[in-house]
């Protein structure tokens, strides 16, 4: 965990505005946000390390790592033995790659770096009957990121 953090928090707001349009109509509109700040991020601590671009070669060789290593034959990754390979026809690759650090596993670090957005209009009309009979439909277009 990163030692100093800053205290996660939310903004929110949602000005609107209401007018009775006529034939008993009645219209809201509404734009709700919000935006958080400082809020709990994970993150890979010992990231994989890449090796290479996985594709077969005419040979029916998988070229999974850099220039220079051992090709994996598909003979090889469709053998029991080497249960820790996937492949098909046409490409394999290792299931697992190296790591940054290979003396550990998969490592989470969390620290208070994350945002969030989020934008929304809000549209209601409410059609009042006779007798205290209404109908209402609302409409909402959001977006968050």
């Amino acid at each position: 965990m990163a030692y100093r953090w800053n205290q996660p928090h939310l903004l929110s707001w949602k000005p609107n505005g209401g007018a009775a349009v006529p034939g008993e109509i009645g219209l809201t509109v509404a734009y709700a946000g919000s935006r958080g700040i400082n809020l709990v991020q994970p993150d890979e601590g010992n990231p994989e390390i890449p090796t290479g671009v996985p594709t077969a070669n005419g040979s029916g060789e998988c070229v999974a790592a850099p220039a220079g290593s051992t090709p994996i034959t598909l003979a090889q990754a469709s053998a029991p033995s080497a249960s820790q390979l996937h492949g098909s026809a046409t490409s394999c690759y290792l299931a697992t790659s190296p790591r940054a650090n290979p003396a550990i596993d998969s490592l989470l670090l969390a620290s208070g770096t994350g945002n969030s957005i989020y934008n929304a209009l809000e549209v209601n009309v409410v059609k009042r009957i006779t007798k205290g009979l209404q109908f209402q439909t609302s409409y909402t277009w959001g977006r968050i990121i």
